[in-house]
């Protein structure tokens, strides 16, 4: 069975960081860019780990934490907190708190997995290769596809038709 892994963090990159890492897993990823929108998937989802940055808007990762933590149908999640900061003073108050396992931006997919893995046990998807899988080998995500060239065939008849109408101008 699936694994439910949420990202909370105001950055888009880093929860993109944080999908593509999970990728090659039998995971099922789910997202909140606040603390707010991440305490409502948490009780929505109960997932099994949650990535969880500390500085966010509206409601701080740390404030998440609290509230996880005095919940008891959540408090047992595994929470890995994301910092930029690597003071002294944060890594002890998390600590304090309960989270399982903390890393300083920025990281690398692989090293998450790592952390992971130490909670976890993560299983690489077994599933038959379907065109599907194997067109997302060479394509991204929707969201990391910026822009898709249009091939020749459909630009070639546009271009024909304004050859012809540059000729009848010069004419």
């Amino acid at each position: 069975m699936a694994l439910k892994i949420l990202t909370v963090d105001d950055s888009k990159t880093i929860r993109m960081i944080v999908k593509k890492a999970f990728r090659p897993y039998d995971c099922v990823l789910h997202e909140g860019e606040n603390g707010v929108e991440g305490l409502a998937v948490a009780s929505r989802e109960k997932p099994d780990l949650i990535v969880l940055d500390i500085t966010m808007p509206i409601m701080s990762g740390i404030e998440m934490l609290e509230k996880l933590k005095s919940e008891s149908s959540l408090q047992d999640i595994p929470v890995i907190m994301l910092t930029a900061e690597s003071g002294k003073e944060n890594v002890m108050q998390i600590v304090k708190m309960g989270v399982t396992d903390y890393m300083v931006k920025p990281f690398k997919g692989e090293q998450l997995i790592e952390r992971v893995e130490k909670i976890l046990t993560l299983e690489t998807k077994r599933e038959k290769e379907t065109d599907e899988d194997t067109a997302k080998k060479y394509f991204s995500l929707e969201e990391d596809i910026q822009f898709l060239a249009l091939p020749g065939k459909i630009t070639r008849p546009i271009s024909m038709e304004i050859d012809g109408q540059l000729k009848n101008t010069i004419e």
